[in-house]
């Protein structure tokens, strides 16, 4: 495997440490659609030279090791850069959702006091702003030596796993953990110079800031764009990217569109994290394009562990060579192969606890192990997942875990998008609710017309799925509340694309 510190010498001097890589694409902005401007190709020397002004206005800023940098901004190569150059400073990269509020990016900087905020423009008097289109035209040099010579338990990243309402917690990850895990994630895949990749995650979220940084230590291409539906295939192909990265709702609304013929497609794999996968989706996805969707699984605080490229639909694969995931009972004992229970995670890949919260890190970290929350399994080697505790629901005593009713529910011809949720009940404790974004049709139109129609609609959506969940699900697992909703109305998303369950939640008190 790589070493570190060829690894780290790859991401902090592009160019240098590859020189047979100085004139080749390291980062596209992919152009908007319908706008004057073109695509803008970074090479891996001018991305280099965007980490040395990027590292003159963090030194001019006073930022040194150790310190916080803020990050808020959509992708870019300067967003990029603006993390490569902190590592380069012995700094903490802190990436956040760009479409904070104010408030909510006033209440981080209060309480993790960052030396510095980079983003797209000034928004807060609170903290000193660079603005990443206004970096200096000074460069500052970098070695290639002086990169190999960072320590590898520097602290280097933190990831935000929760609201930014309340105290923010936030993953700590030092540097030689994350390129472990990078090196791994590339071989595995056998990234090389001839890939590109398509990001149109945010790299705030885990899974596209290591596809963006992978990307970079094994000499791809990575282009940036907003996920676009109507113009996806047209930036694919235009672009001639080999790789697509998304999340399960992305390849979901992919399957709704007219697309070019598959031998058009440039496409060798295509990703998908974040979130869990329907078996009916990645079937139906598989049917359409001809290439299987590759499911992925991690989380924010032990980065990526494992991919499923050649096992059985609804596994998330093996994991990556040195991540060790054990499956465990509620005594912290680990069952063998085929019992279900707690997925504990132990190797290099963990983060180094929550930042500034002691007490948390304990509940979760502990012994070496980190506790996921989430439930599974393994069968011949391979991992399943069946859901989250805290999203498990309990019905009169019955567990649900919602995944097991999505999955059945996508199932339905009519069926756009759903999420399953708990809700409170007086007797039974909580209820299973299922919201159902419908497809197109003479049911849809129905949840568009007058309060007289609509009342029709679900009506006669909800007699529809009552009775396909009679021939589908057992009782214990039917929802017994229903939403429905029509093409013109989504499911909530965050950012990084998966269904906002919280949003939905609060909705439904």
């Amino acid at each position: 495997m790589m070493t570190f510190q060829e690894a780290i010498a790859r991401l902090l001097c592009p160019a240098a440490a590859r020189p047979d890589r100085g004139d080749k694409p390291a980062v596209i902005q992919a152009a908007s659609p319908g706008g004057s401007a073109a695509d803008r190709i970074v090479t891996y020397k001018e991305l280099q030279a965007l980490i040395g002004r990027a590292q003159t206005a963090l030194s001019k800023a006073g930022v040194g090791r150790g310190d916080t940098v803020l990050l808020c901004a959509p992708n870019s190569p300067e967003l990029t850069a603006a993390i490569l150059a902190a590592w380069r400073l012995g700094a903490i990269a802190l990436p956040v959702d760009f479409r904070l509020t104010l408030a909510e990016l006033e209440n981080l900087v209060d309480r993790i006091r960052p030396r510095v905020i980079c983003t797209k423009e000034q928004l807060t008097e609170k903290a000193e702003t660079i603005e990443l289109a206004k970096l200096p035209d000074s460069i500052t040099d970098f070695s290639t030596e002086a990169a190999a010579a960072i320590a590898e338990e520097t602290a280097a990243l933190i990831i935000l796993t929760s609201g930014t309402t309340g105290v923010p917690k936030g993953a700590v990850h030092g540097l030689g953990s994350l390129l472990n895990n990078l090196s791994e994630l590339g071989e595995t895949f056998g990234m090389s110079e001839d890939d590109r990749a398509f990001l149109p995650l945010p790299i705030s979220h885990i899974f596209g800031l290591e596809i963006m940084l992978a990307s970079v230590i094994f000499g791809c291409g990575v282009v940036l764009s907003d996920f676009r539906l109507a113009d996806f295939w047209t930036t694919v192909i235009r672009l001639r990217t080999t790789m697509v990265v998304g999340v399960p709702t992305i390849y979901g609304a992919l399957i709704s569109i007219p697309s070019p013929s598959v031998s058009e497609i440039p496409v060798k794999y295509y990703l998908s994290g974040g979130a869990p996968l329907p078996v009916s989706l990645a079937q139906e996805f598989e049917r359409r394009f001809e290439k299987r969707i590759i499911e992925g699984y991690g989380t924010t605080e032990t980065k990526i562990l494992c991919f499923n490229a050649d096992g059985p639909l609804g596994s998330i694969g093996r994991p990556l060579p040195s991540v060790i995931i054990e499956i465990v009972d509620s005594a912290d004992q680990v069952l063998p192969e085929g019992g279900s229970g707690e997925l504990r995670v132990s190797g290099p890949s963990l983060m180094t606890g929550y930042l500034s919260q002691p007490e948390a890190t304990q509940l979760v970290l502990h012994q070496g192990h980190y506790h996921t929350g989430d439930i599974g399994y393994f069968r011949e080697g391979r991992l399943y997942i069946s859901g989250r505790l805290k999203e498990m629901i309990i019905v009169a005593g019955n567990k649900v875990f919602p995944s097991e009713v999505e999955t059945v529910l996508r199932q339905h011809p009519i069926a756009h998008e759903v999420a399953v949720l708990g809700v409170p009940h007086t007797k039974l404790g909580q209820l299973v609710k299922a919201v159902v974004v419908v497809k197109a049709g003479e049911l849809c139109d129905l949840l568009c017309g007058d309060s007289g129609q609509v009342k029709e609609g679900k009506e006669k959506l909800t007699a529809v799925f009552r009775e396909f969940c009679q021939q589908h699900l057992k009782r214990e697992l039917r929802p017994m509340a229903w939403e429905f909703r029509p093409l013109s109305c989504p499911l909530p998303k965050t950012l990084s694309g998966k269904i906002d369950k919280k949003q939905l939640e609060a909705a439904s008190v």
